[in-house]
């Protein structure tokens, strides 16, 4: 008797435990539903799922499309998983093509840079690119100051300092550790249009944000250290 009501409570335990992992389970696979999964065209690249936001964003550009009854003929840098159809997107052109029901659509310029500063942002696609969408009109004034001696200079060329900051590519959060380099740096300090203010560092080998440092891409950050000397003369 007592062997039949243990095996019994064991049995309800593990019903139990089935039904919480069960419940885990689907719990985790509804957090992403309706996500959008992204598979870079790299070996060396992982897929990932875009944010809520991301992905409602990219539904809203791509659901009014006039989709042709035919694939285009251009490459493709992305595979696009939306809703369970496959899209094959090209970033350099902004095509999507779905080669299972044999369309494809373009989509606007404006909502192409939409959709690559989406996937460019991503950390796991060649780091991370923290200022992807600035553009100049996002800069209501700028200065570069030369540490030491000091020295702080009006920058002029907003537009170019928009571009530099765009290509600059983050990686890994190392905080603080960047004080602990020796060496001249520059600093820009930029007032936003909406009235914030940052402070950003190309400092090899890292780029500090508010005085938080990561590593980072060498080319776009020299490419900014480059641009300071150049106001400097």
């Amino acid at each position: 008797m007592k062997r039949i009501i243990i095996a019994a409570a064991a049995g309800i335990l593990l019903c139990s435990l089935l039904f919480l992992i069960s419940c885990g389970s689907k719990n985790t696979q509804s957090d992403s539903a309706g996500q959008i999964l992204v598979t870079p065209n790299a070996p060396d690249e992982e897929s990932f799922i875009m944010s809520k936001k991301d992905s409602l964003n990219v539904k809203d550009i791509i659901k009014d499309q006039e989709v042709i009854s035919d694939l285009s003929n251009c490459g493709w840098d992305y595979l696009i998983e939306i809703d369970g159809v496959e899209y094959h997107y090209h970033s350099e052109c902004g095509t999507f093509n779905d080669y299972d029901h044999k369309l494809s659509f373009t989509v606007s310029d404006g909502q192409q840079e939409t959709i690559n500063a989406i996937l460019a942002a991503n950390p796991k696609i060649n780091g991370r690119k923290p200022f992807a969408v600035i553009c100049a009109a996002d800069i209501e004034s700028a200065s570069v100051t030369l540490e030491p001696p000091g020295v702080t200079v009006e920058v002029k060329d907003i537009e170019k300092l928009a571009e530099l900051l765009k290509s600059v590519v983050i990686y890994k959060d190392k905080g603080s550790e960047w004080r602990e380099y020796d060496g001249q740096s520059v600093c820009f300090n930029i007032r936003k249009a909406d009235g914030t203010e940052i402070e950003v560092r190309p400092f090899m080998p890292f780029f500090v944000i508010d005085g938080v440092g990561c590593t980072c891409d060498y080319d776009s950050c020299n490419a900014l250290t480059a641009f300071a000397n150049g106001i400097m003369g």
